[in-house]
């Protein structure tokens, strides 16, 4: 292997077959070559390699975790903010995305949430002004699946985020916990809990024991794997509509199998229609056959229509 320059930014790498395995040579932007290796040979894998735990455990599933703060410590002065929409600039600017409009639709009322919120988010970054200030987006019940509309809005306030870190505070204030945007107490009590979380997203919800709220922080967690058996007779049920996580294997002895006929037997569901019998071919307005077409995978051994 020979490193030929440096301080190259991109490299364009070229691949041949040669007698020991692959020859590499790579050249920068202007081609002019970089490193070259006349042969780069490759192991072979041992099945031992590619299975185990370790590996299980590597590859699973991501899921997002809501993890308890911190109680906020006493503040000596409370936050000047101010709502957004007025001439005036605070350290703290609240934008408080609205409710959809009755009679929208979930997409349409997230496509307008989205717009609505991206008009604001680009004008308080272009404004010079506003570098000392911290935008918080407030929406309510996204986290909990209650809002679409709400979730748009998060994802899309999340990206602006990793490109203006500190600029933007996301809120998300479930809809259990009884907080009114529109009252100024609501928004000082969210507020001392949030800004003292340090955090860019905060979930507010309401305590377990009924006593004031309680802010969680978003978290990447691994997601438990679901042990699904072998054979037939169950189905993964989600217990809480919108949780994943609640997602289980139960009893269902039907699953998959319908009756079709008068016999009791069973074929798998083809979208609830039977499947013609075989020698019977349907046929079209002008007493013509149909082309035989294929509804669903039979299963293995099963006889294929002449």
């Amino acid at each position: 292997m020979r490193l030929l320059a440096g301080g190259a930014r991109h490299l364009r790498v070229v691949l041949a077959r040669s007698a020991g395995g692959v020859s590499v040579t790579a050249f920068d932007g202007a081609g002019q070559p970089v490193l070259q290796a006349q042969s780069l040979a490759m192991r072979e894998a041992l099945a031992g390699q590619l299975s185990g735990s370790d590996r299980q455990v590597r590859q699973s599933l991501f899921t997002v975790d809501w993890v308890p703060l911190p109680a906020p410590q006493v503040a000596d002065a409370e936050v000047r903010w101010v709502r957004h929409g007025g001439s005036d600039v605070a350290p703290v600017v609240v934008a408080v995305v609205p409710a959809a409009e009755p009679g929208v639709s979930a997409p349409r009322a997230a496509q307008l949430a989205a717009a609505r919120v991206l008009g604001w988010v680009q004008e308080w970054l272009a404004d010079p002004g506003t570098d000392g200030s911290r935008l918080v987006v407030w929406i309510q019940g996204a986290a909990a699946g209650q809002d679409l509309a709400g979730a748009a809005v998060a994802g899309l306030v999340r990206s602006a985020q990793s490109e203006h870190p500190g600029r933007l505070l996301l809120v998300d204030v479930d809809l259990s916990a009884d907080l009114d945007p529109g009252r100024d107490a609501d928004v000082d009590a969210v507020l001392a809990v949030a800004l003292d979380a340090d955090e860019p997203e905060v979930r507010i919800s309401p305590a377990a024991d009924g006593g004031g709220m309680v802010a969680f922080g978003r978290r990447l967690a691994r997601a438990s794997e679901l042990a699904l058996p072998c054979g037939s007779g169950w189905r993964v049920e989600v217990a809480q509509p919108g949780d994943l996580g609640s997602a289980a294997v139960v009893d269902a002895p039907d699953a998959g199998v319908v009756p079709v006929g008068g016999s009791g037997a069973g074929r798998p569901a083809c979208g609830g229609r039977e499947l013609p019998r075989r020698g019977r071919r349907a046929r079209n307005g002008r007493g013509q056959p149909r082309p035989r077409r294929r509804r669903c995978r039979d299963r293995p051994g099963d006889p294929v229509p002449a």
